[in-house]
């Protein structure tokens, strides 16, 4: 969840460096993609919200990002069924 959250803050912000903001959004894609691996049973969609993974999910999905904003679809999807 840390990194969810450093990732989609940093990703939401006007940073000076595009290096920076590239790197961001490659781990936010690749963390939201990861997380939606070990989202299949209702026990670790609970742990997973019991842990705030929403709200950086709420965060990716306005972040303007196209392939962030899909990997963060994806994982309210599976947090959504089980």
């Amino acid at each position: 969840m840390v990194i969810l959250n450093v990732t989609s803050a940093a990703v939401g912000e006007e940073a000076g460096q595009v290096s920076q903001i590239a790197s961001m959004v490659m781990i936010a894609e690749l963390t939201t993609a990861i997380v939606a691996r070990c989202c299949m049973t209702h026990e670790e969609q609970t742990l997973l919200s019991q842990y705030g993974i929403i709200t950086p999910l709420v965060a990716l999905l306005h972040s303007g990002y196209a392939k962030v904003m899909c990997f963060a679809y994806s994982l309210v999807g599976k947090q959504c069924t089980a």
